[in-house]
């Protein structure tokens, strides 16, 4: 065999290669969402942001510096998950990010991607936030969480975070109460909007608008979409001593993952289908 021929077989071998290389690294078309699925079940350790590839830090501090608590694992072979929490210092925020060993972010078919995360659940106004130079702040409604932003853009030198002075009242998103007495407890109801990330519950079924509830006092909240749920938090912070759960009025129609419809008819079948999303 000449030269010329062991040349032309060997330029060949590396296009070759370089072509399988190139398919096996590509990820514009390829999803992750059993790698995905894998860090999630797998054993974890807990690591500093600083431990993470460049290429996962750079991403984080470019487009979700606006979280104030986040949390690393690592699941040895496969990749790892950063756990965020706090968006602008509104904490029920939460959000997850899945990195593969080299720091690309895996994509996910299934799961949604949104930057602003999910609001796992709303604080009730007004509430206290001791500050890490002894100051407290008050927030009396939604706009005075950027006076915590401002806070430490005016006081650099101080990196602890802000306390929250409990009890404080919670409420989720299907109308519960809920008081929080301290950080333990705080850090569980946290960590529970972490397994429902972890779990895509958060989407397992979707309401139909318009629906409305029935408060304590006989007055009735209607919806007509999800961004009215702020109507319901407002009634709370106005009642600031009733922890009544508001009746939802019945019957209601829910969409399932698979685009099928269902009647809701009491509280007993919505109990149910809430069971079923937790298994």
């Amino acid at each position: 065999m000449n030269n010329f021929i062991k040349i032309s077989i060997y330029v060949c071998f590396l296009l070759i290669f370089s072509n399988c290389e190139k398919d096996i690294t590509k990820s514009d078309d390829i999803f992750d969402d059993q790698l995905i699925q894998d860090i999630i079940d797998a054993e974890k350790i807990e690591i500093n942001i600083s431990d993470l590839p460049s290429l996962s830090i750079n991403l984080i501090e470019k487009d979700y510096s606006d979280y104030i608590d986040i949390d690393v694992e690592k699941a040895s072979g496969l990749g790892y998950q950063v756990s965020m929490d706090g968006k602008d210092y509104i904490t029920g925020y939460h959000n997850e990010l899945y990195f593969n060993l080299n720091g690309r972010e895996l994509k996910s078919e299934k799961r949604r991607k949104n930057k602003d995360g999910f609001q796992c659940f709303e604080l009730i106004l007004p509430i206290i936030f001791m500050m890490p130079d002894a100051s407290s702040i008050v927030v009396q409604d939604d706009d005075d969480y950027s006076l915590l932003k401002n806070w430490y853009q005016n006081n650099s030198g101080f990196n602890d975070k802000p306390l929250l002075q409990y009890p404080i009242d919670i409420i989720y998103k299907n109308g519960d109460i809920e008081t929080i007495s301290n950080d333990q407890e705080m850090i569980r109801n946290k960590m529970s909007c972490r397994d429902w990330d972890d779990k895509n519950k958060y989407d397992c079924f979707n309401i139909v608008y318009p629906i409305s509830f029935t408060m304590l006092d006989g007055s009735t909240i209607s919806m007509s979409d999800e961004g009215d749920w702020g109507a319901i938090k407002s009634w709370y912070e106005q009642n600031p001593d009733t922890n009544h759960r508001p009746d939802l009025q019945y019957p209601i129609t829910i969409i399932n993952k698979d685009n099928s419809s269902i009647i809701i008819n009491n509280d007993e079948e919505m109990s149910s289908l809430k069971e079923n999303c937790r298994n």
